[in-house]
């Protein structure tokens, strides 16, 4: 519930919303993939580049098959190539 809500204020911009529901799952146990990831994208709207990095990271350690964050990180490898 909380992983599909944080997901809805994602997707109205609602940043510090998201984030609540992310550390709300977390502190209930939530180490998911899932989560990581979702926090990596929340964190890289905010142009959190290096926490983004390192929440796929986690997520990827957790889930070394999560297709959705080895996607994401290789688009952030990709402009980090372009900007660098």
């Amino acid at each position: 519930y909380l992983l599909h809500r944080a997901l809805a204020h994602m997707s109205n911009a609602d940043f510090a919303k998201a984030s609540r529901d992310l550390q709300a799952f977390a502190s209930r146990g939530g180490a998911s993939a899932d989560a990581h990831f979702l926090r990596g994208k929340l964190l890289l709207m905010q142009k959190d580049l290096r926490g983004a990095r390192l929440a796929v990271d986690n997520a990827l350690s957790i889930d070394p098959k999560h297709q959705s964050a080895a996607e994401l990180l290789r688009s952030m490898d990709d402009a980090a190539k372009v900007y660098s």
